[in-house]
């Protein structure tokens, strides 16, 4: 092995001896660090305030940007942790998990799930979230149709590549977006990475409600949130998830027929994935940053 590649390791090795400091006072975050090798870690629970007054910019959780909102609010809270005083030797690292759906608003066609206060505003918000995405569903169905049959009427290949580039477009109005944004300020510097692992899902329940129209689809909707919220019943831990599910929980995943259509910058089944903090994408994109600082 080369001494040019042994140096980025080592520089990534003594980066988890630590000292490290996570802008988060949860404990599972601080385990998930742990977890992958971080030896010496202090928690500074970054105020929740952070994200609401970066969420007070768009009126009703509505707006244009959609994953990298969730690396801005990472960054603000690394920001926020060096205001408190913090050696120059640590790692700081900070995490932040957004979930969106994309409507039919070309203005601001990004919807924000937000952590609800009561059952019934987590009711209501899953109920929107379905809502949106069976729109993009049955969008995405029409856009098929018609270009079937623009194909059959004779298509050439240049509506051919058109009508995939817009199949391929039209995927992400039809699932849930979930992004991480992961921000760290090395030892020694003064500089912010960031990066952000993105995954979208696809919620097959709603498939089967695609036939359906008016109110029996209203009713259908109803039904199928109210379902997939009982699963989080226990200790109300619709609570802490935003948009009052989460979309890992096995018995969620089953009731909503859940599966990962596409991934950037992470792997899907990877654990810490849904927890705020994934272990395999943050460790890349340490190892990323060892070898650019060499």
């Amino acid at each position: 092995m080369s001494e040019g590649y042994k140096q980025p390791l080592n520089r990534l090795e003594k980066w988890k001896k630590g000292p490290a400091v996570i802008a988060s006072g949860s404990t599972q975050k601080q385990s998930l660090l742990t977890d992958i090798g971080f030896l010496d870690v202090e928690p500074k629970g970054a105020p929740d305030s952070l994200e609401d007054e970066y969420f007070a910019q768009f009126p009703n959780n509505e707006g244009r940007a959609d994953y990298i909102l969730a690396a801005h609010i990472a960054e603000e809270k690394v920001k926020w942790v060096i205001e408190q005083g913090v050696s120059d030797d640590a790692l700081i690292c900070a995490f932040d998990t957004i979930a969106f759906t994309t409507t039919r608003d070309r203005l601001n066609p990004k919807y924000y799930l937000r952590k609800p206060h009561t059952r019934e505003e987590a009711l209501e918000e899953i109920e929107k979230t379905f809502k949106t995405i069976l729109e993009g569903k049955e969008d995405l169905a029409e856009t098929k149709r018609l270009l079937i049959e623009g194909l059959e009427a004779g298509g050439h290949p240049p509506m051919k590549e058109i009508g995939f580039m817009v199949l391929n477009m039209g995927t992400s109005v039809a699932n849930l977006g979930v992004a991480t944004g992961m921000a760290v300020r090395l030892p020694q510097t003064a500089d912010i990475e960031q990066r952000i692992a993105f995954t979208q899902l696809n919620i097959g329940a709603l498939d089967s409600l695609l036939d359906f129209g008016g109110e029996e689809r209203e009713l259908a909707l109803k039904e199928l949130a109210e379902q997939a919220l009982e699963t989080m019943s226990e200790n109300d831990r619709w609570k802490s998830v935003a948009g009052g599910l989460d979309y890992n929980d096995p018995q969620v995943r089953e009731v909503l027929k859940v599966s990962e259509v596409q991934a950037d910058y992470v792997d899907p089944a990877e654990k810490g994935l849904y927890l705020g903090l994934p272990q395999k994408a943050f460790m890349s994109f340490l190892s990323e940053l060892s070898t650019e600082k060499n």
